[in-house]
């Protein structure tokens, strides 16, 4: 772990958000400064300041820290595709339960109509 690759990747990651530093500073509750010191690799952000920003920058904090060679790129992907995933099955039990309810509804209208005779 390198401070210096540490602050390119905030920088970067920063910047793809389209953030200037002093707006990740604000919603870290720390000063522009201490995230310009982070990008110029002079110091490492505190431990409990690494996973709130790795948050913030959609990454994890082992991706944020160069501990993982995980891309953000690619945590997005695999979130996208538990999402689809999970999606799929909701959408799935969904139908299932709706042709339950169906058949349930013709059954009781059926019984009523028999009784109704």
């Amino acid at each position: 772990m390198n401070a210096t690759d540490v602050g390119r990747r905030i920088a970067e990651l920063r910047k793809q958000n389209g953030w200037t530093q002093k707006q990740l500073a604000e919603q870290l509750h720390v000063t522009d400064k201490a995230v310009s010191r982070w990008e110029r690799g002079l110091n490492f952000p505190d431990l409990p300041t690494v996973e709130p920003l790795a948050a913030l920058l959609h990454v994890s904090p082992s991706v944020l820290l160069g501990l993982s060679e995980e891309s953000a790129d690619a945590a997005l992907s695999a979130g996208a595709e538990l999402y689809h995933q999970s999606h799929g099955k909701w959408l799935h039990d969904l139908r299932r339960r709706a042709w339950l309810m169906l058949a349930y509804h013709l059954v009781l209208f059926a019984a009523e109509l028999y009784i109704s005779w």
